[in-house]
């Protein structure tokens, strides 16, 4: 008969594999709420002005400053102003130069009849001279909604 071989005395390491696994999850969760955190500061800041027509708009102005908004949109495209910009802080009126009708010839300047928040967004949409304006506020509500009004608001 073979005897049983004798049991050593010396501690072993013992692994507690359910504490591991809570600090992953709990590594996990933090880092997913960082980067929710970390993405809704960085659109929450900004305002947007989008083309709905069927034309680009070659200029979008948030007013004239330096560090204002200035950009051209193309059909069914946004541009976008980050609130840490000075200039895109605040209300900013928002000219818009958009294409006469098949008739005329050159562009036609037209501004939005109620100043966009920081956080809110302005819709362009229409042709020729019947071109209207969305403006939203922060919350989502619409503020605004009528033709452009004519000429460079600054």
């Amino acid at each position: 008969m073979k005897k049983n071989p004798v049991s050593s005395n010396k501690p072993t390491a013992s692994i507690n594999t359910h504490s591991i696994a809570a600090a992953v999850k709990q590594s996990i969760i933090i880092s997913v709420v960082l980067s929710i955190v970390a993405i809704g500061a960085t659109q929450a800041h900004a305002y947007c002005v989008y083309n709905y027509t069927s034309l680009p708009i070659s200029e979008v102005h948030g007013e004239y400053c330096n560090r204002c908004l200035s950009s051209n949109i193309a059909k069914n495209g946004k541009a976008c102003c980050p609130g840490d910009k000075e200039g895109c802080r605040g209300k900013t009126w928002i000219t818009v130069s958009v294409p006469n009708t098949p008739w005329q010839t050159g562009m036609h300047y037209g501004h939005c009849g109620e100043r966009v928040t920081a956080h809110g967004w302005v819709k362009i949409y229409g042709t020729g001279q019947f071109f209207r304006c969305e403006v939203y506020d922060d919350n989502g509500r619409l503020i605004w909604n009528d033709q452009l009004k004519d000429g460079k608001k600054y």
